[in-house]
């Protein structure tokens, strides 16, 4: 996650799920902008800062691997999908 001044940017590996939030107008984060083609600019200066940060601090979480417990996964894989009960919920069951 990053952040610039207005927005806030997240990527997740599992999925390549991305969201991106204008702080300013939607502090609650509700609406996703990342699809939204008004804000390709924003989204591309903000997919550059982190692309940044990974590089200069060596950070190694374009290589890392998504390793989810199965028992949290009714839904098709990636971070769009994610629905339901959280996980504290769901092992809490079994």
């Amino acid at each position: 996650m990053v952040r610039g001044p207005r927005y806030k940017y997240t990527h997740y590996l599992e999925g390549n799920g991305e969201e991106l939030y204008d702080m300013k107008k939607d502090p609650g984060e509700r609406k996703n902008l990342a699809k939204d083609p008004k804000y390709s600019k924003v989204l591309a200066e903000h997919r550059a800062m982190l692309d940044d940060y990974i590089t200069r601090t060596k950070d190694d979480y374009r290589s890392l691997k998504v390793d989810a417990d199965p028992r949290c996964r009714n839904h098709t894989p990636g971070y769009p999908n994610h629905e339901g009960p959280g996980v504290r919920e769901i092992l809490k069951r079994k």
